[in-house]
């Protein structure tokens, strides 16, 4: 017999699922016969994006495949459970893969850290979706992620971009979606607060999010005057009125988005 917090555990799955879900059928993010592999972080969002992609195989209308995988550089400072990661997919029924490196500390200083970090981890979930036949790479970015991205490249860049739902790579061998865009932070912790998920072992010591955290605590502010404030900013994105911006009448200029991604 479940427990009352085991029905409240799936009653607040159901909810948040079924958002996604929609947003899924909305953005056509997924079809049939797809492979996606999550990347697991070891943060709540991606746990969450595992379990979501696990109802996905359970509650959409056609059969797709959930593989997951996490990146593991063993002398960058952080560490994470990856038992627990191991024993989730394991009750999910969905493939655990573990990748584990090394960063070469004294060729790769001039680079940056966080730079060289993100460049390995991404490098070798790309060969692995290769090697295992995935089309689709899933992360757990969710609302607020997208609107923070978006002040920091107005703010530092000079741009208005921020993070698509759906974007095609490697001459369309990939398409990164992020099935979690539609859920603010506050629907993620609503759930993620009713469950057990393991904080990291040991944080980075090189952790480069200071500017992130600075917009966060200025959208902090914003959403004291409005609480509307992410969800309008997000919305945002799709009412832009070219003829009331500076620019009007000439042609908005085009940047690639991958070599976009390659500087950030």
């Amino acid at each position: 017999m479940k427990t009352d917090e085991q029905r409240l555990v799936e009653k607040a799955l159901k909810k948040v699922s079924a958002k996604v879900i929609q947003y899924i059928y909305q953005t056509e993010l997924l079809s049939d016969g797809d492979h996606i592999l999550v990347g697991l972080s070891g943060g709540k969002d991606s746990y969450l994006l595992l379990e979501l992609m696990a109802e996905c195989v359970r509650r959409l209308p056609y059969s797709i495949k959930v593989s997951a995988a996490h990146v593991a550089l063993d002398n960058v400072g952080y560490r994470i459970d990856t038992g627990y990661m191991a024993r989730l997919c394991n009750h999910l029924n969905i493939p655990f893969y573990l990748l584990k490196d090394e960063v070469d500390l004294d060729n790769e200083k001039k680079k940056g850290m966080c730079f060289v970090c993100a460049w390995m981890r991404r490098k070798m979930i790309f060969n692995l979706t290769r090697e295992i036949g995935c089309n689709k790479l899933a992360f757990g970015h969710h609302m607020d992620d997208a609107v923070q991205t978006l002040l920091m490249n107005q703010i530092w860049h000079g741009t208005i971009s921020a993070m698509p739902c759906s974007l095609s790579m490697l001459d369309e061998r990939i398409h990164l979606i992020r099935p979690m865009l539609c859920l603010a932070e506050e629907d993620v912790t609503a759930y993620t607060a009713l469950r057990d998920y393991p904080p990291s072992l040991a944080t980075c010591p090189h952790d480069c999010n200071t500017k992130r955290q600075d917009i966060r605590n200025v959208l902090s502010q914003i959403k004291s005057m409005n609480k509307a404030a992410i969800k309008n900013l997000f919305r945002s994105m799709e009412n832009i009125f070219p003829e009331y911006l500076p620019q009007s009448g000439k042609p908005l200029k085009k940047r690639n988005s991958e070599n976009l991604m390659e500087k950030r």
